[in-house]
This record gives C-alpha cells, structure tokens and sequence, in this order.
C-alpha cells in the first residue's frame, strides 16, 4: 500500500483508489502538503489519526476501503474473470509439436527355415523419421497447420546408399457455413471480456456503496456529538437556573416549592445526556465497524472535526430529469447488467451459428524433395538440394447431423439466459432511476424541514429569553420557563436531525445517480466534498471540483 503526498494538480484533498491491482492503494492528496512516499506493506492499515487532530471524513473514507472484506472477494472476482479470459484467448494460440524416432530392422529372409537362402539375403534396415506441425485457429474459423516431414531410409538391398525424403505442407481448413466468421468462432473471448468489464463495474459500484456506508456514518457520528453538546448546553441552562432559583427563594421572592421544579428539571435533563452518550457510542461502534477497526478503539475513536453539511444554493426541480438519467445510464450496476446482457447476446448468435451444417474447404499445398546419401547434413539437405516437385490437395467435407439436438438446445438455453439477462439489466435501469427520483426529493424535502427547523430555533431562543427576563420580574412562573426550555431543546435536537437528514439525503443521491467513483476505471480520484455538494449533472465525472491526472 503506498501513501503519495500532494500533487499541483490537486487542489483539494482526495482518495485515490486502485482497486483493480489485487489490493487497494489508497492516497491522500493535498496541494500544501508535497510529503515523500512513504511505504507499507500490502495488508497493513494505516494508523488511525491521533486523538488530538480528530476524526475526518477522509480519514473514515479511507479505512473503510483499506480492511473491507467483501472489496477483496470481490477483487478475486475480477481476477477470476480475468483467467477466464485468458483461458479463451488461449483458444488462437499456435500449437506445436514435434517427433522423431531412430529405427532399425532384421529381416533374415526365413533363413532358418529354408537352409538354401543364403545368409548375404538378410537385410537390414536404418531408418530415421522426424516432423514437426503447428496448429492455428484464426478467429474468422480458418484453420492453418503447417507441417514438416524428414525420413531417412538405407539398407543393403532397395536403398545401400541411402535416400533422403521431405515433405512440406500447409493444410487450410476454411468453413463455409457452421464455425465461418468472428461472431461465430470468438464468441467465448468476446463475451468472456465483456464479463470481465462487468466484474470491474461490480467492484466500483461496490466501492461506492461502501463510500456511502461510510459517510453515511460519519454524519451519523457528527450528528450524535453534536446531540450530546445539545444536551449538555440544555443541562448547563438547567443548572444556571436552578442556581438563579436558589437565589431568588433565598431572597423571598418565589416560594420554596420552585426549588423542586428546578432540581427534577436539571436531573432530567442530566439523563438525557446519559441516554446521549450511550447514543453517541453506538455511533462510534458502526463508525469503528466500517473503518474495520478493533474493539478497543471505540472508545478511544477522536472526535469528529467537520460538520454537518450545509444547505447549498438553490437548485432546480428540473434537475430531477437529468438526474433519472443519470441513474438509468451511469450507475455501474446498470452499466454491468448491460454488459451481461450483450455477452449472452454474443453467445446467443454464436449457438445460432452450430444449426448450420458443416461445409468446410480443406486443402493442402506443399512440396516433396529428394536427397541421397547416409550422412547426417544428406538429411536436412533434401530439404534444399536434389529433385523437388509441388503437392496439393483441395477439397470438400460435409457434415450435419439431421436432428441436431445438441445445438437445438444449447441455443434454447442462451436464448433464455439472454432474456433473463435482459430483465435484470431493466429492472436494475428502473430501480436506479426511482432510486434517483426518491433521492432528488429527498433532497429537497430535507432543505425545507431544515429551513423549518432553523426558524423554529429562532423563535424559541427569542422566547426562552423572554420567559427568562419575565420569571426575574415575577411575572411568569417557572414552569412557563421550564417549557419553553424544553421545547427549545427539542428543536435543537430536531435541527441536528435535520441537518443530518439533509446530509444523508445528499449522499443517498450521489449514490444513487452514480456520481461518488467513476464507473469501471481503475484508479478513482474521489474528493470528500462530494458528500456535501449536489451532482454535476452536466459532467458524467464524479469529482467536480477535483481534476487529477
């Protein structure tokens, strides 16, 4: 794993994942910080920040990739699909082979058993026989097969000085029907590569769910601190009034009873900020499940640094189109159904093609040459020297079985595996883009119950300081202040919720159109800013404000 320092190009800090190298490197860029590189082995994760620079978004973005599991199972898949790739590939490459013998033979002429035959009529035999061919599919179905053919043959009799033959050929086998053309022949690379596409996009959408997770928790975990300050702020109010309280039952002027509202007034609002700090742990536990930290460092996790997003400029409801289309057409899991589909298209038409019959032209062209002698340079040499005469053959072969069973149903399965293929691919399509729809008008549901929430903050604060200055003057009574604090709490706490809902609807819709990693690429350059800003729907890249090379 490799940490790089910034780069010019760069102007806000980002995470660069290469997630198709069989780990998944991870860099942070800054255009203030130029650090050396530092190294560290492939499964190590890096530290986690010090307590005393808290916790940031990028930090949390990060780890979640670093220890992910279900990121390296899925890296496996690609690389899997990568060998099945290879694998047909392997389909075209050349195949080579050789021979060779030495023989020699005995034949005494049944001289044991005519005692006539004279022994000089025995015969022996040296013969010497090497070949070497290759083989070669071409991916338009013709089929090359070049061969070589040497023999040397010498006895007393036919040949006492020895002959030397060689043959060379090239067979061509060309298919005119079944087997002809590259749809038909390449099929299995074609669509095995295709298959292999659609495992990358299956690990960027991937890295993009787990992106999202992640920020999804990290504003769960801002918004649970922010809570607990709410709370706090709510007890310190509660404990400055019963301070007041004690001092003006002192000076007689509320009666002593009111010392009991402000005590249970100030214990319930100290629960409630228990019952927070409970909620706020829970928010470090998932925060620590998704960054794949141990136990022990849920408590010890830093404090977050960033805040909630806020509220950017206003947007148009006509965005909400171009969003749909974002969803339908750019979301990796949309661009994988597709590619599924079209590799079982190819295997589709290549099955159509084996319902042909089988008409191939098969031919052989080559030459036979002759060379006497029993040394060892006569043998290569009738390659080259002696008579030499051309040789061929052409001709036609026909075959077809009459009720072809096997082809029948091997299309009757691709052809149904197509369809369902193609029913995925539309209802992925149809998911995504309602998906985008429900995001969009998250979005915008969530700006106005914030606005809302603001306003109510407002007003509230105006009137709890009114109440105060009333209850100084006698003239209202402690309950009437107690309420209104309380109310005051609440809509503090509804604004945080608020601000969260606001936020998570944010990531919601990138996750949702598709715009958190760049589908299929091999290194992803993702700026956190993303995960508080909408969507640049007039840019297909997922790193508006972020240009990396």
């Amino acid at each position: 794993m490799k940490f790089y320092g910034g780069s010019s190009k760069c102007t806000e800090r980002c995470v660069t994942i290469a997630a198709l190298c069989g780990y998944l490197p991870l860099c942070t860029a800054s255009a203030q910080n130029n650090a050396s590189e530092v190294q560290f082995p492939a499964e190590s994760a890096p530290a986690v920040v010090s307590p005393l620079s808290g916790l940031t978004l990028l930090d949390v973005l990060k780890a979640s990739l670093v220890k992910n599991p279900q990121l390296k199972i899925q890296q496996y898949n690609v690389d899997a699909q990568s060998g099945v790739l290879r694998s047909a590939t392997g389909k075209f490459d050349w195949t080579i082979q050789a021979n060779g013998s030495r023989q020699r033979t005995y034949d005494p002429v049944a001289f044991g058993a005519i005692p006539t035959n004279p022994a000089e009529l025995a015969e022996f035999t040296n013969s010497t026989d090497t070949s070497v061919s290759a083989i070669k599919q071409l991916r338009n179905g013709t089929v090359l097969a070049p061969t070589l053919q040497i023999n040397r043959t010498a006895d007393q009799v036919d040949y006492p000085g020895g002959i030397n033959k060689a043959q060379v050929g090239l067979a061509i086998e060309i298919p005119l029907l079944r087997n002809r053309g590259k749809n038909a022949v390449d099929a299995q690379e074609i669509s095995a590569a295709k298959q292999l596409e659609a495992a990358r996009l299956d690990l960027s959408q991937l890295i993009s769910d787990t992106l999202a997770t992640a920020a999804n928790r990290y504003w769960a975990f801002v918004a649970a601190d922010a809570t607990l300050a709410v709370y706090k702020a709510s007890e310190s109010r509660g404990s400055d009034l019963l301070r007041g309280t004690e001092t003006l039952v002192e000076a007689d002027r509320l009666p002593a009873n009111d010392l009991n509202q402000a005590r249970a007034n100030l214990a319930s609002r100290m629960e409630s900020v228990t019952a927070s700090e409970q909620n706020l742990l829970q928010a470090r536990q998932q925060l620590v499940l998704v960054m794949g930290l141990n136990a022990e460092q849920i408590l010890s996790l830093p404090a977050p640094t960033q805040n909630i997003p806020d509220i950017v400029s206003p947007f148009s409801p006509a965005l909400l189109q171009k969003y749909i289309q974002l969803a339908s057409t750019h979301r990796a899991d949309v661009l994988a159904a597709t590619l599924r589909a079209e590799s079982n298209l190819v295997l589709e038409r290549a099955t159509q093609n084996q319902l042909k019959p089988q008409l191939d032209i098969v031919s052989n062209i080559g030459y036979a040459g002759f060379h006497g002698g029993t040394t060892f340079s006569d043998l290569p040499n009738s390659l080259v020297t002696g008579p030499k005469e051309p040789t061929y053959t052409v001709g036609l072969t026909y075959s077809q079985s009459p009720a072809n069973n096997v082809a029948k149903g091997q299309l009757q399965s691709e052809v149904a595996t197509t369809r369902q293929c193609q029913v995925i691919l539309a209802e992925t399509a149809r998911v995504a883009a309602t998906g985008a729809v429900v995001a969009f008008q998250g979005v915008l549901s969530t700006v106005k119950q914030l606005q809302k929430a603001r306003e109510a903050v407002r007003y509230y604060q105006a009137a709890l300081d009114g109440e105060r200055e009333k209850y100084r003057l006698s003239l209202s009574s402690l309950v009437d202040v107690l309420t209104v604090e309380d109310r005051l709490t609440s809509v503090l706490i509804d604004e945080v919720s608020a601000r969260l809902a606001y936020a998570l609807a944010l990531v919601q819709l990138r996750q949702a159109t598709g715009t958190i990693v760049q589908a299929g690429q091999d290194v992803q350059y993702v700026n956190p800013d993303i995960f508080s800003m909408m969507p640049n729907v007039d840019d297909s890249q997922t790193t508006e404000s972020l240009v990396a090379q």
